[in-house]
Parts: C-alpha cells; structure tokens; sequence
C-alpha cells in the first residue's frame, strides 16, 4: 500500500499559506516511511502529548535543498524518531537523490536519521549513497520551487502535515 502526506507550507505570524506539497513514501524504507508519517499525523505522542512536523521552521535554503523538520528546537539541533532514541539507522542508500526526493538529514553519516528532513529542488548526484530517499514530491513541486526563491526564509514554516 502506498502511503501519501502533506506538508502545508506558510508564514509564520500570519499564516498566510503557500501552497501543499504532496509526497509519497517508499515502501523499500519502511521504517524511515512510519517516522516521517507519524510526525506528519502528530501520532507519535511521548508524555502523552503529539508532536511533529506542524509548526516546524525552515531551517536552511541553500542550492538544491529545503532543510526542515527540528520540531524539538526549530533550530536544526534537534533529533527524535519514533523507535525510542534520536537517531534510527538508515534502511536504504542506494535510491538517487533526484529533484523533488524526499531525504532524511542526517548528521554527517548514514545510521543517523531521525525527525530532520530536506526537499530537493534539482538532482543532487553528490548526496548519492551517503542520504536515505524516503519518498518523493507527486504534486507541490512548485510550492518547494516557490519556497527556495524566498530571498528571508527565516518566516517560512509548516502550517499543517498530515495523511491524505
């Protein structure tokens, strides 16, 4: 079964909306797919309370890459999975990073993913087997071509995430 999310990108202060990325999860990573969805639903609920990618800043927009998803600090610190520590190995490196891949961030090495993630605005050869491809973008992909034309990102945000 494919499994579909959302991330409704926005300003933050205003909540003035973007536009929706759509983006499907691979099912040759499972355990990464669950993380990134349950984050999107608000499901994963330590002490009882939901956390996830809502309100997340965009942490960096540089050549290629859209960085967000440090829901823990919205400074690109933090780290949390669902599997009970910050970081959960990597499943898969052999998928090409493309334009519009979804990737976890990782911190420098493979075996470190957790809540952080990047979008990808063009092929990004040199990330090739060192990042894990979770899904790809099926419908927004000018909403994250829109997102990396924003000369301050520092307002740039997810309004709403979830499964479709």
């Amino acid at each position: 079964m494919v499994v579909t999310v959302f991330l409704d990108f926005g300003l933050k202060g205003d909540e003035s909306p973007i536009g929706r990325v759509i983006l499907e999860l691979n099912q040759s990573t499972p355990k990464a797919a669950e993380n990134f969805r349950q984050f999107c639903t608000g499901e994963f609920r330590p002490n009882g309370l939901p956390v996830g990618y809502k309100g997340c800043k965009i942490l960096d927009v540089s050549d290629g890459l859209i960085r967000t998803g440090d829901f823990m600090y919205n400074n690109g610190t933090g780290s949390q999975s669902i599997y009970g520590s910050a970081y959960f190995p990597s499943e898969d490196l052999t998928m090409p990073v493309v334009k519009h891949s979804l990737v976890m961030w990782n911190q420098g090495s493979p075996n470190t993913d957790g809540c952080q993630f990047l979008l990808t605005t063009k092929d990004m050869p040199e990330m090739n087997g060192k990042y894990q491809v979770v899904g790809k973008i099926v419908q927004g992909g000018s909403v994250v071509d829109k997102l990396r034309r924003y000369s301050d990102y520092s307002r740039l945000c997810i309004l709403e995430s979830g499964e479709m």
